[in-house]
């Protein structure tokens, strides 16, 4: 178990950059900040300690804003140059109709990637669409593994959202990296034990969705008409976290920093505000055994709707 009271733990975070080249997020108000704002918050996570970006072609710009910063402390020579994860965007969705046309998408998205980021070697590379491990009997995956045999990818990993998809990417044996959603009112995998059988097969776990794209920090009171359903556990939340002396944000992340399997945490912002609250609140004292085992026994049963955002429309 991680000594949670004594260590630095902003190495465990990963910045997430979907809100840096693009608006997300139900509770994001501000909007995509301007490229000058997005680059000194990317070099203030990694001058604080964090030392991994996650990003996708499909985040708008960001991985161009990743591949500025990169070239810029090349430039200067500074050594700070994060490790960075990104994502091939769905294949099977392009309806494509030939393998050579498969396999032409997905070296020409890589090789984008690299050159937006100015950089001759992925760290991580992921699917994007778990449907893509097991379509035409796992040939994507095939192709994948070529580009790390010839390094150009170090890691290869998927990006799920159902603990399925979990399954699924065990069975394949093939990834070092893979994905999660996970977070206070997100307890499928810890209640299917996957988490354990993932660390215990050696693929890394990274937690995303910590916030649910902001839903566990709205007020209960602002939900739109189709997120009703989630103003009961919201204000079960906000009580809980009251009795505790903690604000929402503090009890949805250390619950998830708790977590002992989970190698990264995935955090989002679109203000250094944000992102130093983060910092704050990685290095907190850990949450008593108490508390997490009666979110546990509450939030276990919150409907798919709630926590999967692809069903929020």
């Amino acid at each position: 178990m991680l000594d949670l009271m004594k260590s630095n733990h902003a190495s465990r975070l990963t910045l997430g950059t979907a809100q840096l080249g693009s608006n997300y997020g139900i509770a994001n108000k501000t909007g995509m900040p301007k490229k000058k704002k997005s680059l000194k918050i990317i070099e203030y996570a990694i001058s604080h300690g964090i030392n991994s970006l996650d990003t996708a072609s499909g985040y708008g710009n960001s991985e161009m804003l990743i591949g500025e910063y990169i070239e810029c402390q090349r430039l200067k020579n500074t050594g700070k140059v994060p490790s960075v994860i990104t994502k091939v965007p769905s294949v099977w969705s392009n309806n494509f109709l030939t393998l050579n046309e498969r396999h032409q998408f997905i070296e020409q998205t890589i090789l984008n990637s690299l050159s937006r980021m100015r950089i001759s070697q992925l760290d991580s590379c992921l699917l994007h669409d778990p449907l893509d491990m097991i379509i035409n009997h796992g040939e994507i995956i095939k192709y994948m593994m070529q580009f790390k045999e010839k390094e150009i990818v170090k890691k290869i990993g998927v990006s799920v959202y159902e603990p399925q998809e979990v399954e699924i990417a065990m069975e394949l044996e093939c990834f070092d990296i893979i994905q999660v959603p996970i977070n206070i009112l997100d307890q499928r995998l810890i209640q299917k034990n996957l988490l354990r059988k993932l660390s215990t097969a050696n693929i890394e776990i990274q937690g995303r969705s910590i916030y649910l794209q902001g839903l566990i920090l709205m007020n209960p009171n602002e939900l739109p008409e189709n997120l009703q359903g989630a103003k009961i556990f919201l204000e079960k939340l906000d009580s809980m976290a009251k009795s505790e002396g903690l604000d929402l944000m503090e009890m949805a992340l250390l619950y998830v920093r708790d977590i002992p399997e989970l190698s990264k945490i995935i955090i989002g912002c679109e203000t250094i505000k944000q992102l130093k609250q983060n910092l704050r609140i990685i290095n907190l004292p850990p949450l008593a055994k108490e508390v997490a085992s009666e979110i546990k026994d509450f939030f276990q049963f919150v409907p798919s709707e709630i926590i999967d955002p692809r069903k929020w429309n």
